[in-house]
């Protein structure tokens, strides 16, 4: 049986990692368990079960994966496919597409017939860039807005498939922050609200600040609004992750109270 949406966790099982989606997992002993499911602990912190797709160290913030936006918009529908249709074939003349890469992912009609619904994603096959893309959506979410030749789509893994540590150039948005290091292919706890350990880049955390991600460190976390004479704040992502209960140190990891998910 899959886990339910949230887990009643207990201190300790935040550590949990496994390298296969189906093998059993501790503590839970559970298998199968879905990307995005979360877990709070009884002090008030959440986590969120991602994949990740290379080397990333403990106290890290990561990222959506950012090959994910290649596919992202302007794929014809070539058939057209009824109400409740679950098999969606799309033109692919993009690139070479690894067999499941958007499983547990989204598929969106961004314009004409059927636009602004999206609907979950099964399985994918895989494709040439001169082949069809053949997506089977999931039990109960088929197709509600009949499509057409004039469709067009786009296509978007799981947020937390495939996550990487944060790029000093914003690829996507901030997704959590690791609890312990990971390598490519591991399945994790992210961390996305409550009190964490988290990288500080060289321009400090003043106590009280909303923090941001580090346009200068992988990973790391900055002061949103740091005093005059520091990096102008209009660089890198805007998206605030957390506060600074502390003044932190240069290049240093500190406690951070984390917002970037309840």
């Amino acid at each position: 049986m899959p886990d339910s949406l949230v887990i009643a966790g207990k201190y300790g099982w935040e550590k949990a990692v496994t390298s296969s989606a189906t093998a059993a997992v501790n503590p839970t002993g559970s298998k199968g368990r879905q990307l995005g499911v979360r877990m709070h602990l009884p002090d008030g912190r959440s986590f969120v079960w991602c994949k990740s797709a290379g080397t990333i160290g403990a106290g890290k913030l990561v990222a959506q994966d950012p090959t994910s936006t290649t596919y992202d918009n302007g794929l014809v529908v070539p058939t057209a496919r009824a109400i409740g249709a679950s098999l969606v074939t799309l033109t692919n003349a993009v690139a070479t597409l690894a067999v499941n890469k958007f499983k547990e992912g989204y598929l969106h009609i961004e314009s004409s017939i059927g636009l602004g619904y999206d609907y979950k994603i099964k399985s994918q096959v895989a494709a040439t860039t001169t082949g069809a893309i053949s997506i089977t959506l999931h039990e109960n979410d088929g197709i509600r807005i009949a499509l057409t030749t004039a469709s067009k789509a786009g296509l978007r893994r799981h947020p937390c498939d495939a996550v990487v540590e944060w790029p000093t150039t914003a690829t996507g948005i901030p997704i959590g922050v690791t609890k312990v290091a990971v390598v490519s292919g591991d399945y994790f706890w992210a961390q996305t609200y409550g009190m964490a350990a988290l990288l500080s880049d060289a321009v400090v955390w003043r106590v009280g600040a909303p923090i941001k991600p580090s346009f200068s460190v992988a990973g790391a976390a900055r002061d949103a609004n740091p005093v005059a004479g520091t990096a102008s704040t209009t660089s890198g992502s805007k998206a605030v992750i957390g506060w600074a209960p502390d003044i932190s140190v240069s290049a240093e990891y500190q406690m951070a109270f984390l917002t970037i998910g309840r």
